[in-house]
């Protein structure tokens, strides 16, 4: 049975029961307007991992030592310095090449700062 089958099978109809008894037959519509396709569900699933992952990162910055944010600080600093200027960039990159390494680019990063909200 495919994903969505499941949600179109089993799960929807047992929502609009439940809200057709509790709410009325109009909010049970609403619920029946809810799309189910597989790219949709994916597509939620990767928005709420997403988030999970961001929020798992908010809490571990909380929780580092002053040491190491320190230090993760810096990197950050060094990866944006060298993500700005286009020289520096390719050279990395060439860098990188040339080592055999996996990865052969830099992303931008945030302050860890901004995580602690």
């Amino acid at each position: 049975m495919k994903p969505h089958t499941i949600a179109e099978n089993l799960i929807l109809p047992a929502c609009k029961e439940i809200v057709k008894s509790m709410l009325g037959e109009s909010a049970e519509k609403e619920v029946s307007r809810v799309p189910l396709s597989n790219n949709t569900i994916s597509r939620r699933i990767d928005d709420i991992s997403t988030y999970c992952f961001i929020h798992r990162e908010a809490l571990m910055i909380k929780s580092i030592p002053d040491e190491l944010k320190n230090v993760l600080n810096l990197v950050i600093k060094i990866v944006n310095y060298i993500k700005s200027r286009a020289l520096e960039t390719r050279i990395l990159k060439k860098m990188c090449e040339e080592a055999g390494s996996r990865y052969e680019v830099l992303v931008y990063i945030l302050k860890l700062d901004s995580y602690q909200r």
